[in-house]
């Protein structure tokens, strides 16, 4: 089942109620102008845009295809403020020139797809790929066209299988990224020149982290080393087990690929000028695990995962 809401005119309109069909697939698009969400939406499936739908793509995603969502208005931007959209079964969906997820005056926003993933774009015009693909695939294929797209959040987006952000220009995190199942993925991909922002106090929480482009040739990451590990602007990062703030053991391991800039703490960004003097031969002996090198804090200070790791043994 299909549900469609086609709101149009020339104001910013507001959903401070409900929608609730829990076995159906519901698509909410406002191509016009910006769409507010304060109240709660909750679904099978959930899909919201400010992105055109023509009467095309609207057939073929009840046939179970992938549709084209084009030419979203630069000022259509699609804001979640104390909001909760929800997907029961599937996956959640919200595409505009801008998202904001952030609070409201009752409270913080969240975006949950305990079965599914939840997929965002922050551009004018998307691609979205059939639902039901392989563990991991992505949904969203960036189409041609800029509006010089954003995503900003501070709340919370939990998924079980992926959270997948692609922004034209930018994508900047203080709140929670999480993927719960094992092999979950959060995936963050912008545009070349693009910017990935993880502030101080955000958390992801997944099996794999990958920030887009691709990059080249890996570099390890020495677990025993200052304050935070660095954020690094190319390669293949491994980031052993590690356990956040006042836990004493967590199962997660890491994997970061980025090849776009990426901002940290600024507790990382002095770790990086300051392993950027290191002795390369020191990093050999600690990715080895030189057993005279000790079993120190991964990170004394906040990382760019908002994550502390390592034992609790004084560093010799």
């Amino acid at each position: 089942v299909l549900n469609q809401v086609d709101q149009t005119g020339r104001q910013e309109a507001v959903l401070g109620g409900s929608l609730s069909f829990p076995d159906g697939n519901l698509i909410i698009s406002h191509p016009n102008t910006g769409l507010n969400i304060l109240g709660a939406v909750e679904a099978g499936s959930v899909t919201i845009v400010t992105q055109n739908l023509d009467a095309q793509a609207s057939a073929q995603l009840m046939d179970g295809e992938g549709a084209n969502f084009m030419n979203a208005a630069p000022g259509s931007r699609l804001n979640i403020l104390g909001g909760k959209v929800s997907a029961t079964s599937g996956d959640v969906v919200l595409g505009g020139p801008a998202i904001l997820i952030g609070g409201g005056d009752d409270g913080g926003s969240e975006i949950l797809a305990p079965a599914g993933s939840v997929r965002i774009f922050g551009g004018e015009s998307f691609r979205l790929l059939p639902e039901g693909g392989s563990a991991g695939s992505v949904r969203i294929e960036r189409l041609p066209g800029s509006v010089n797209g954003n995503v900003l959040n501070s709340q919370e987006i939990r998924a079980g299988q992926m959270v997948e952000i692609t922004g034209e220009t930018g994508i900047s995190n203080s709140g929670l990224l999480q993927a719960d199942q094992l092999g979950g993925i959060v995936m963050m991909r912008v545009d070349e020149g693009g910017v990935l922002i993880n502030e101080g106090g955000a958390l992801i929480s997944a099996d794999i982290i990958i920030p887009f482009p691709l990059p080249g040739p890996g570099a390890a990451l020495n677990p025993d080393r200052g304050d935070a590990p660095s954020s690094l602007s190319t390669g293949l990062s491994r980031i052993p087990v590690v356990s956040s703030p006042g836990q004493s053991k967590s199962s997660r391991r890491v994997v970061l690929r980025e090849s776009a800039p990426v901002t940290g703490s600024a507790s990382s960004q002095r770790q990086r000028a300051n392993q950027a003097r290191k002795d390369s031969g020191e990093r050999d002996d600690a990715v080895a695990g030189n057993p005279s090198r000790g079993t120190g804090h991964l990170a004394r200070g906040r990382s760019f995962f908002g994550t502390r790791g390592g034992s609790k043994a004084k560093k010799r």
